[in-house]
């Protein structure tokens, strides 16, 4: 497997060559598109960081795209240590968030949440682990700040938006590893996967549920 940058006039590229089959459903997950027999993503040719994110991409993602497991646990927890040293507020979302209170799913990636005065900074203290850049997107509709982290494999999407905070209504407190975590509450998770029609993400945490 082949994993390098290119760019022209079009934009920059990630890309992945020589593919297995049975990884194409991950690198689809994210968020690549297949051309040919490569699976490519775009950003703008302006994109910041271009030496730094190359370097750790084309180090870190043949791991990550070839792996047969996710240790979500270890990369979590390499997370939750760096950010307590440097006081980065955060709240675990996505399916980690339902894994932490209980469920058996298999998560892909691991999301997190940060506090938007932590942004730079969190873009600072992780940009060893960075594979695609921390950074502003505008749209008519709202200023989203988006990026992505690679920790023991595993790829880390790391948001901050002004109303997030607000959008996960309720927040659980859990102990893990000796971490204190904030996590979006199992409900919620399960409301927001009825959402997304993963049915069998919504089976595990009604089960989950049932036995709370």
């Amino acid at each position: 497997m082949k994993c390098y940058c290119k760019q022209d006039a079009n934009g920059f590229y990630y890309v992945v060559e020589d593919v297995p089959e049975d990884k194409h459903e991950l690198i689809l997950t994210a968020f690549y598109k297949k051309h040919g027999d490569m699976f490519l993503k775009w950003y703008p040719a302006d994109m910041p960081e271009k030496e730094l994110v190359v370097r750790n991409y084309e180090r870190l993602a043949p791991h990550i795209f070839s792996r047969t497991t996710v240790n979500w646990e270890n990369a979590l927890d390499t997370f939750c240590t760096i950010a307590k040293r440097n006081a980065i507020n955060f709240i675990v979302d996505g399916s980690v968030s339902a894994c932490l209170h209980g469920t058996a799913i298999m998560p892909t990636d691991i999301d997190i949440v940060v506090d938007m005065t932590d942004f730079e900074k969190t873009k600072t203290v992780f940009r060893e682990y960075t594979i695609e850049p921390l950074m502003r997107y505008d749209n008519l509709l709202l200023s989203n700040y988006f990026g992505r982290l690679c920790i023991d494999n595993v790829w880390i999407d790391i948001d901050a938006h002004p109303k997030k905070g607000h959008e996960i209504k309720n927040i659980d407190v859990k102990c893990w590893n000796g971490h204190i975590i904030y996590v979006r509450s199992l409900r919620e998770c399960l409301e927001t996967y009825k959402v997304m029609g993963k049915n069998k993400y919504i089976a595990e945490i009604e089960e989950c549920l049932r036995k709370t």
